[in-house]
């Protein structure tokens, strides 16, 4: 296939994007009540922990306990590992021994909180800020969440705080949302909790499989093994339908196959197609399987008909914030200025040009250079082992001079040195056959920060040579950091980067080598690995604390040198971070 056919198939695929995001928009604005189905996917950068990784961890507290079960915790090791096995199917043996849910309680809220992800992305601050702005727009919102954790509530807090805050759009509290928690009993009646009292429109926050907050206090009852799944399906699957029935719904961060939720969908979907049209559709964010592939396209439609779902596609998952910002723009300045391209796609058609105009500017190269060099200086005289050599790199959000809607990767300096020629700086085509072995465009791609090992990248004989010198690359870990950018004249926030601290030294392979057995690795030690002898990044303990101040940091530096980018020579105030300092 040719270049100007995918291109042509792209583009095709992103019009019929474009024009659900619009229907979408025209549903909403008609409408008093919006439902927002939320998956795990919502809140998995701040967790940092899969539904099932989840079930993992309450397995290796409530299954192996004693040393000297060797045969059984292999056993264990292996089914929790296996892929033959749901995560639901995994859950229900985990809890087969328990005799008191405060177990499996007290884990989920360890695991959600205390021990919870750096790699929040920018999918939870789109969603919260658009329903914040269609609460102040008197639009009633129903969250309902699969999820355990409060972090789409605290959200919502936080921004309400910036909003009464702010002395320009001062937010009075005759307009601050009413919030509610409310949770499904088991007799299938609701209890409705007030959270926060306000005179404007009202959210609520139901909770279909129990809530648990970071005290590890529990409302309602934790749905978790199969069991506990059978029992509570019939009235969730009524809730459901129900909230779904009279209102646009959106559903995000879910994979389209829990059993309630596909089941409450296709009786909707029945019961429509016998009684005519519907007034309100149901939306689901859905990935693309193929990239640039409209027969694969098709078929997702096809499931997405029985359904009753009306898709918003996305090629990979940083884009699925952009699906909330382009609604966040329509509410803020209107649909009519924004006729042909989304509002997210003419920022990013924006930076492009802006950066196009900028590349050349041998001052962006030499100031980014001398912050981030110094910063690496300061990394390695508190953190970093003695012999551990690291470097930072900037990439930026290019296009290929108008030819075709493509966008790439470029690397515009680093903390070893400027790179003022254009033509010498590392350019990565933003792709997912790239992102499998480049680090930055593997962060832009996931829109959340990674840390990757070489050997977790297709990358020539990573990881093969003898005693690590003839890998084929000198650079064995990559901390990387999506750099966002907020374009106030569309109302939106975009990624337009990536920045990357690389390190000469490995990140231990595995925190859990055994079921039952945590191994503290010493980060100075050696670990073998075949004939492969490796030095430790002080990257490489689960000191999450320290990974965010890092994560902080390195966003600062990056959107220091966004904004010189966008700048047009005007004075740039210079980076700064609590954490950094």
């Amino acid at each position: 296939m040719s270049d100007k056919t995918d291109d042509r198939e792209d583009a095709g695929m992103r019009t019929q994007t474009a024009q659900a995001v619009r229907d979408l928009w025209s549903e909403i604005k008609k409408s008093k009540r919006v439902v927002i189905f939320c998956g795990a996917g919502v809140t998995i950068g701040h967790t940092g922990v899969s539904w099932g990784e989840l079930v993992r961890q309450v397995g290796r507290k409530t299954l192996c306990t004693e040393e000297d079960q060797k045969d059984f915790c292999i056993a264990c090791e292996n089914f929790f590992g296996s892929t033959s096995f749901t995560a639901e199917q995994k859950a229900s043996v985990a809890a087969a021994k328990v005799q008191d849910d405060t177990t499996i309680n007290e884990v989920i809220a360890k695991t959600l909180y205390k021990n919870s992800g750096y790699q929040q992305g920018r999918l939870l601050i789109a969603l919260t800020n658009l329903i914040m702005e269609m609460l102040i727009e008197h639009i009633d919102i129903d969250i309902v969440t699969t999820n355990y954790d409060t972090y789409i509530e605290e959200s919502i807090f936080n921004i309400i705080d910036v909003y009464k805050n702010n002395e320009i759009k001062k937010l009075p509290e005759e307009r601050c949302p009413r919030m509610n928690v409310i949770i499904l009993k088991d007799d299938g009646s609701e209890e409705e909790i007030p959270i926060h009292d306000g005179g404007g429109s009202t959210v609520n926050f139901v909770y279909v499989h129990g809530r648990v907050d970071r005290d590890g206090a529990v409302l309602g009852t934790v749905v978790f093994s199969e069991r506990d799944y059978e029992k509570s399906h019939n009235r969730t699957t009524k809730k459901l339908m129900k909230l779904f029935e009279n209102s646009p719904t959106i559903i995000v961060g879910s994979s389209l196959v829990d059993t309630p939720l596909i089941r409450s969908l296709l009786g909707l979907a029945r019961a429509e197609s016998k009684g005519g049209g519907v007034d309100y559709h149901r939306y689901a964010v859905m990935a693309r399987v193929l990239e640039r592939n409209e027969d694969s396209n098709e078929l997702q439609v096809l499931r997405a008909e029985q359904l009753g779902l009306k898709p918003l596609f996305y090629d990979y998952y940083g884009e699925i914030p952009d699906i909330f910002w382009n609604l966040h723009a329509f509410l803020l300045k209107g649909v009519e200025d924004f006729e042909e391209d989304l509002p997210c796609e003419l920022a990013k058609n924006d930076w492009v040009k802006k950066a196009e105009e900028r590349s050349r500017e041998r001052t962006i190269s030499t100031q980014v250079y001398e912050y981030s060099a110094h910063f690496v200086r300061v990394i390695r005289k508190n953190f970093a082992i003695e012999d551990e050599y690291l470097k930072i790199e900037f990439w930026f959000l290019e296009g290929d001079d108008g030819q075709t809607r493509r966008r790439f990767l470029k690397v515009w300096t680093n903390s070893a040195g400027p790179v003022y020629t254009r033509g010498l700086r590392r350019c990565e085509e933003i792709t997912s056959e790239n992102a499998e072995r480049v680090a930055s465009v593997r962060s832009f791609i996931d829109g959340g920060v990674n840390l990757k090992p070489l050997d977790e990248l297709n990358i020539g004989n990573a990881g093969t040579g003898g005693c690590g010198d003839t890998d084929s690359s000198r650079w064995k870990t990559f901390f990387s950091v999506p750099i966002n950018y907020r374009f106030e004249e569309y109302g939106v926030e975009v990624t337009v980067g990536v920045v990357t601290l690389a390190s000469m030294h490995w990140i231990a392979g595995s925190k859990v080598t055994s079921f039952c057995e945590k191994i503290t690795e010493d980060r100075n030690s050696s670990v073998d690995r075949g004939k492969l002898s490796r030095k430790l990044s002080f990257l490489s303990p689960q000191n999450d604390e320290l990974k965010e101040a890092l994560r902080d940091s390195l966003m600062a530096l990056g959107q220091y040198a966004a904004v010189l980018i966008a700048s047009d020579g005007e004075d740039v105030e210079e980076p700064t971070s609590d954490r950094e300092k």
